[in-house]
């Protein structure tokens, strides 16, 4: 935010800042300490980019001036003026409180009788104004404060004099510049019909009407011409009468009522006279203590000298200035303009930029090349403790020819030698072990079943020929590698085997119920 203040700064050797009030579209209002006595101020500075508009600088020119004018209690007074780092402020009494909108936010519709004495008191500060030849413009709830008197008693303070209009202006061109006809001055819930219309062509009856709508919403809680955009509440000021003040508060007197709606006529004409005039018609409705108000203010607009003196408030610790003393407004000027940011605003800003680039760098590299995955460990890369050799010895081919092998035989037929570790080896020779056990309950089956065969076969089949008399054919085809010759059936009878010559090399072969032998690689 471009607030040219901040907490502990020193205004010009003479206020120290404590704290933000708030801020608005054009400046911030701060609290800060006199240094020269021990009093606290409120500061009120413009924005940088706000005073670079020589039609902000004249508005803000034009507030000092109104309010060096108005002496009364009603009215914030201004204490001094100055330029600090390139921006023009003011400071005016520091009032503890809050404005009636918020109390209308926090509170809902304020009782009759104190919304009245709050308007008789808003209509000592304007009757001041009127009689200077100045008009506020932008009378709403926002702008009227209420604080407390030393003695405790509600005090209505009537702020922003930012956009008021001089009926006798000291230079004919000062107006014009500053209110244009296209421009729009004023907050239009609270605008009368000839300020929406024409804002240089505007009175004191403007004030007289935006009054008006004050209390009826202090009373209310809602404006006359209610509606859901401020396009369609000027719609409704231009042609439409206003909404019934006891419709919405029966309890408000018909008096009251009456008054107020005088203030909202559309022709200026037929509004009341004046703010003494409008006073004096509601006072009846006010306690007794403030009833003798209009009378106050009659004097006021005839002899503006007479308005009430300034009260100092309780948490002012020292009595203010000379009402005498003459505060110089601040000079216009358009500030300098501001050539770069601060080296340390880039440098950090460079550095943010950079970790920010490595970041996406690192996340596409991440994206584009996948992590390493561990190699699945292998038998050939893996280091292995000393190996077993392991080779099962085949049958030989008069063994293979006289019997079928079953799918579980044939596996135990291939020839295998592989190096394991100690416990794949362990695993592996289960598994073996599982093999042999059914291979050799298979071929003890096939023999069970074959012993039964030959039991009830008839005697005549004695006289069928032996193997060795049945001739063999055998292909002279060379067999391939990869293909296994297919076994003859079994012939054998339970009283015959076959036998192998004693100097055949077959004999020496296992038969297929011969254990495996397992022998270390190397032996």
């Amino acid at each position: 935010m471009d607030v040219p203040l901040q907490e502990g700064d020193i205004i010009n050797d003479a206020y120290r800042v404590e704290r933000v009030i708030g801020s608005g579209g054009m400046a911030v209002v701060v609290a800060a300490l006199d240094l020269h006595s021990p009093r606290r101020v409120a500061v009120k500075v413009l924005f940088r980019r706000a005073a670079g508009s020589p039609e902000v600088l004249k508005r803000f020119e034009r507030e000092q001036q109104v309010v060096l004018k108005l002496r009364g209690e009603h009215v914030a007074r201004l204490l001094d003026s100055g330029i600090y780092k390139n921006a023009p402020y003011m400071v005016m009494e520091y009032l503890q409180g809050s404005n009636l909108a918020e109390t209308l936010r926090v509170q809902g519709p304020v009782p009759i009788d104190l919304a009245v004495e709050f308007i008789l008191q808003a209509c000592e500060a304007v009757a001041e104004a009127h009689a200077r030849d100045i008009v506020h413009r932008d009378l709403k709830p926002g702008n009227l404060f209420l604080t407390r008197r030393p003695d405790g008693s509600p005090c209505i303070k009537v702020l922003d004099f930012g956009i008021a209009k001089v009926l006798a202006p000291d230079r004919a061109g000062d107006e014009s510049t500053l209110t244009k006809t296209t421009t729009v001055m004023g907050s239009p819930f609270y605008m009368s019909p000839e300020q929406v219309i024409s804002p240089r062509s505007v009175g004191t009856p403007t004030d007289v009407w935006s009054l008006g709508v004050i209390l009826f919403e202090l009373i209310t809680g809602k404006i006359p011409f209610a509606a859901k955009t401020p396009e369609k509440v000027c719609a409704r000021v231009l042609n439409d009468p206003p909404d019934s003040l006891r419709a919405l508060r029966p309890e408000c007197p018909e008096g009251l009522e009456s008054a107020i709606v005088k203030c909202l006529q559309r022709r200026p004409e037929h509004r009341h006279a004046d703010v003494a005039a409008f006073a004096k018609a509601i006072a009846p409705f006010a306690p007794k203590h403030a009833r003798i108000a209009p009378a106050r203010i009659a004097r006021i607009l005839v002899k503006p000298e007479a308005a009430a003196p300034p009260r100092d408030s309780s948490h002012d610790l020292v009595a203010a200035r000379d009402a005498a003393e003459v505060v110089e407004p601040p000079t216009l000027y358009i500030p300098a303009s501001r050539r770069g940011g601060s080296h340390k605003t880039i440098l950090l800003a460079a550095f943010g930029i950079a970790m920010l680039a490595l970041g996406f760098a690192g996340g596409f590299l991440m994206r584009a090349k996948p992590p390493a995955q561990p190699p699945a460990p292998s038998i050939a890369s893996a280091p292995l403790p000393p190996v077993t050799s392991i080779v099962l010895a085949s049958p030989s081919a008069a063994e293979t020819e006289s019997a079928a092998p079953e799918p579980s035989a044939a596996l135990a037929d291939i020839p295998i030698e592989l190096d394991l570790d100690e416990d794949a080896a362990r695993a592996a020779a289960k598994h073996r072990a599982e093999l042999r056990r059914k291979r050799e309950a298979e071929a003890a089956a096939a023999s069970a079943q074959t012993a039964s065969a030959d039991v009830a076969a008839p005697a005549a089949s004695a006289a069928e020929p032996t193997p060795a008399d049945v001739p063999v054919t055998r292909s002279s085809a060379p067999r391939s590698s990869s293909s296994r010759p297919t076994p003859l059936a079994p012939a054998t009878h339970a009283n015959t085997a076959p036998t192998a010559p004693p100097s055949s090399p077959a004999a020496a072969l296992p038969t297929h119920d011969a254990p495996v032998t397992a022998t270390p690689a190397g032996s």
